[in-house]
């Protein structure tokens, strides 16, 4: 600032006016500069200690020579300076700036946020200049560590603080306009308010915190917390706790916060926009015990660079790098590793999944992917493949960025010809199974544990769901943004047919109706599925009915497609009908009916034998084998799985399950005939799984015998 402003608040951030505070510091300060800017680096260091030998009792006198150390590479001397500042006034604000600065020159960048935080809470609120350097310096930081809201809330607090500055308003727009493509869903950019009180919550407000709008960040969160401990039912009150602990990045006690507010709020749109808040505030660092959208990532040290080459050019070869951007001059490879995805979708396209990110910068190889099993899957691959070139991969947890949610269910076409359309379409068939057959069978933190499809029949979480739904439509439709095109491509996915699956619409017309003109039975939800008449429906829609029940976990309701099933006549095209009966014994052994088992296992066979030349009569055999274990009937289970066997000399598996039945119905003698014949074909096919299998049921078995 310039000294000659002398009635602006003092640099020092006392409050006080420069005129009264630090003015006569103030030629001293100037030379110093003037010295350091013009590279007389000896001249302004001894200008600056001259400064505190005039001025001991001064802590800005202090904090510049501070300043003057650390511009000239003297870090452990600045932080004595600031020591001897901080022991004249123990908040002295331009310390907490001036250290915030140092931690990040050291990259120590969470050490200098914390620091940035402090001097706004000791720097004087019409230090309008310095607050708004500090307010942008806590954006910046924010938005590396993904927390958005408190990003935000910074930049805005910088443009109230500097006004004529239309570069931050120029910034926010930028990161956290309405304009697209956006860079971040509406729940991380949107500019959240406080919830005004309650009339008979009002008084306790005006006690708690007198002058809310012009009140410091700090102090209203310690005003709310105080409120929210005295008045548990105040909704209102803990969505603004939520609201400051989220503007103070503080995002773990802002998850507390919304968790109360969303179970006292009866009010659907408000719960869609706190449990909004709350799937934002879980991309945030800090957040990931927390967090549904967790990124697992594997680090490996290389130790043979020539090995690590080779894989990296067999797999670029095979076709198992995807995109890869090379940087020669800084030695850093980006790249998506990629595997084949499991069958043909109904494009009859053959196509990638991604298996991991990959980055190999300098001596380390880093993976990441949303899926933990994925991830290690793909990590064990090159250390199989690479050997002792790298080291045991050491696995940690962060947070996803908002554009991976989906990753896991991304899909690439494999080395082809194919249109975009097709490719497309394969994609958006994929991200509804990821969806329909995954997500919603998939426990989530938002929901305590609980699965979606579970969720909707708990109040309590159904209202959560719906907000999480809500969050998740805003993030698909940040996809396939085209800012060139006045058409934009359909949406990756209708989050409307997941509603309806699992019930939280309510279907404009009859299922019943519905089925006669091609509904499809893949969306309908357990109450709609329940109410179809199957005698209206065709064998492809029975069948499909049967999956969906299944993916919804309505078993008995899968049951009922099963029997109907089974009653038709089988159709010539498709004369396996295994696993419609083997659910029908399913079903009845949980109902402990043994009669209604052993006649679906044998109406079964009868139907395999007569309409699908026997194909499934070894699995109905080793069905009917189980079954008599159970009944204590080990004579004739044992004497089933011996014919089997006979039939079936080389299927491994089935000599396992005999033995491993035998075990269980403690007949060690069957058991240790069964495991050491499957031993000796398991040697004969050099199979080494299944030998120590069989190894370690023969052990097992002679255990028994004693």
């Amino acid at each position: 600032m310039s000294t000659t402003d002398q009635y602006a608040p003092c640099p020092c951030g006392s409050g006080k006016k420069f005129k009264w505070c630090c003015q006569a510091i103030a030629p001293m300060v100037d030379k110093a500069r003037t010295q350091q800017e013009n590279g007389q680096y000896e001249a302004a260091l001894h200008t600056a200690e001259e400064l505190v030998k005039q001025h001991p009792g001064n802590p800005q006198a202090w904090g510049h020579l501070a300043e003057i150390r650390f511009a000239n590479g003297q870090l452990e001397a600045a932080e004595q300076a600031i020591d001897k500042a901080f022991e004249i006034s123990p908040h002295y604000p331009f310390g907490y700036l001036l250290r915030g600065m140092m931690r990040e020159s050291e990259n120590e960048l969470l050490g200098a946020l914390l620091l940035y935080r402090k001097a706004t809470q000791h720097y004087d609120l019409n230090a309008k200049t310095i607050q708004a350097n500090l307010h942008e310096r806590i954006a910046r930081l924010e938005l590396l560590f993904k927390r958005t809201v408190a990003a935000r809330a910074a930049l805005e607090r910088a443009a109230f603080f500097a006004p004529n500055f239309p570069e931050i308003r120029e910034r926010i727009d930028e990161y956290f306009g309405d304009k697209p493509p956006h860079r971040f869903p509406k729940a991380a950019r949107k500019s959240y308010t406080f919830r005004p009180a309650r009339a008979e919550q009002l008084e306790a407000w005006k006690k708690a915190i007198p002058d809310l709008p012009n009140a410091r960040l700090s102090d209203a969160r310690a005003a709310f917390a105080r409120l929210t401990q005295e008045h548990p039912h105040d909704a209102e009150a803990w969505f603004n706790l939520a609201l400051c602990e989220a503007w103070l990045g503080n995002n773990p006690a802002a998850l507390d916060a919304l968790e109360q507010y969303i179970d006292l709020e009866t009010d659907q749109d408000r719960v869609n926009e706190a449990v909004g808040l709350s799937q934002a505030l879980q991309f945030g660092r800090g957040a990931e015990e927390r967090s549904d959208y967790r990124d697992y990532r594997a680090i490996m040290m290389i130790r043979d660079f020539a090995a690590v080459q080779a894989w990296v050019n067999d797999w670029a070869k095979a076709g198992r790098l995807a995109a890869p951007q090379a940087d020669p001059q800084t030695g850093t490879l980006h790249a998506m590793i990629v595997e084949d995805a499991p069958g043909l979708l109904v494009t009859a396209l053959p196509m990638m999944q991604l298996s991991a990110h990959l980055l190999i910068a300098g001596d380390v190889i880093r993976l990441s992917h949303p899926n933990e099993a994925s991830l290690q899957k793909t990590a064990q691959a090159i250390r199989d493949r690479v050997g002792i070139g790298v080291s045991e991969p050491q696995y940690e947890v962060g947070t996803l960025q908002f554009g991976d949610i989906f990753a896991e269910a991304i899909l690439f076409p494999k080395n082809g010809t194919f249109t975009r359309e097709q490719a497309d379409a394969a994609l958006r068939e994929q991200i509804a199974k990821f969806f329909e057959n995954t997500w919603i069978h998939r426990p989530l933190k938002s929901l305590d544990g609980v699965t979606p499809i579970d969720a909707v029949q708990h109040p309590k979480y159904r209202k959560r769901l719906v907000g999480v739904l809500a969050f998740l439509e805003d993030v698909i439709s940040m996809y396939g943004y085209d800012p060139e095109s006045e058409v934009q491509p359909p949406k990756l996915y209708d989050l409307d047919r997941l509603r309806r699956q699992l019930g939280l619409t309510v279907s404009g017309s009859s299922p019943a109706t519905e089925s006669a003109n091609g509904l499809d039975l893949s969306v309908l939800s357990v109450a709609e599925l329940a109410g179809l008449a199957h005698e209206t429906l065709t064998e492809a829609q029975l069948e499909e009915g049967f999956r969906a029940a299944l993916k919804l976990d309505a078993r008995e309701l899968a049951g009922s497609f099963a029997r109907s099933l089974v009653a038709r006549p089988i159709h010539e095209a498709k004369p396996d009908r295994f696993p419609y009966y083997n659910h029908l014994v399913e079903l009845a052994r949980e109902a402990n009916d043994t009669e209604a088992v052993l006649a679906w296992l044998e109406a079964g066979a009868r139907a395999d034998a007569e309409a699908n030349a026997g194909k499934r009569r070894n699995d109905f055999a080793l069905r009917i084998g189980q079954h008599y274990a159970r009944q204590g009937d080990t004579a004739k289970a044992a004497s089933i799985f011996a014919d089997l066997l006979d039939r079936s000399p080389y299927e491994l598996r089935f000599y396992a399950t005999a033995a491993e039945t035998m075990l269980r119905c403690k007949d060690g003698a069957k058991a240790l005939e069964f495991a050491e014949r499957g031993l000796a074909k398991a040697r004969s096919q050099n199979n080494r799984d299944s030998e120590m299998h069989f190894l370690e049921l023969t052990a097992a078995a002679k255990k028994q015998l004693g």
